[in-house]
């Protein structure tokens, strides 16, 4: 049964965390779907914090970050359900 409560929190934790990370990236212009190697600016949000300086890169650039930002976000979960209910 703890087991189960464990898995139920952990995919409960992915969920919202997938629902966040899709709130955030659903901002790309029309530009960035037709070609891969265009260049985008966007303005990065740190703790709810604006940072003043905008930053660009390439679709594929900014794709790569998100996977990255969601992969290690979900080791984090991971971790701490792990960490949590020794």
């Amino acid at each position: 049964m703890r087991k189960i409560a464990i898995a139920a929190f952990a995919g409960i934790g992915l969920f919202w965390t997938t629902v966040a990370n899709a709130a955030d990236y659903q901002n790309y212009s029309a530009s960035d779907t037709k070609n891969p190697s265009s260049v985008s600016c966007r303005n990065l949000y740190h703790n709810g914090t604006l940072i003043s300086k905008e930053t660009c890169g390439t679709k594929s650039a900014w794709e790569r970050a998100r996977q990255r930002d969601t992969q290690m976000e979900l080791f984090r979960i991971q971790q701490r359900s792990l960490l949590m209910h020794r």
